[in-house]
């Protein structure tokens, strides 16, 4: 009997349900800055991904994010406490560095990276994240900039899958 799923232990090839659409777990990164961990699923309904950001700290918090093209990453640098991305100001409200292990399709990666997160009204976030040493796009590291809304828990449906990927 497979275990039940929580939002702190999805896999791949679980399946996330959110507004009538089956969403598969991708792959999944864990983050931890100095013990605090939280976890970031990408989910895949056909050829559409999002990011379901997961934190749990003194409450859960939940965003469903999506990648912005990255033709469109370069207008946001260099990283300021205020921004302006497609008319919306965001506002600064954590920043640090973290290191992460990623799990997709039986391989895992991990490493240092650096994240700015965003907020502004109408509970839209915005997350920057640099999977290098240092706080420049140019350095060769890479670069993922997501923008999306908080949501409920309440909202989700959580179900087991076989542990594979249907896109794979």
């Amino acid at each position: 009997m497979p275990q039940q799923r929580t939002l702190f232990n999805l896999q791949v090839g679980d399946v996330v349900q959110h507004q009538s659409r089956d969403w598969i777990v991708e792959n999944t990164l864990v983050f931890d800055q100095e013990g605090f961990q939280w976890q970031e699923y990408y989910l895949r309904d056909g050829a559409e991904g999002v990011w379901l950001v997961v934190v749990d700290d003194d409450r859960i918090e939940l965003s469903w994010m999506h990648q912005v093209p990255p033709e469109e990453v370069s207008v946001l640098f260099p990283l300021r406490d205020e921004l302006v991305f497609q008319g919306i100001r965001y506002r600064l409200a954590e920043k640090g560095i973290a290191n992460y292990r990623k799990t997709s399709r039986g391989s895992q990666q991990g490493g240092p990276c650096r994240f700015h997160d965003y907020v502004a009204q109408f509970d839209r976030v915005l997350s920057v994240e640099i999977y290098s040493a240092s706080e420049l796009p140019a350095d060769g590291g890479e670069i993922e900039i997501c923008v999306g809304v908080r949501i409920t828990p309440e909202s989700l449906t959580l179900l087991p899958g076989d542990g594979r990927s249907v896109y794979a």
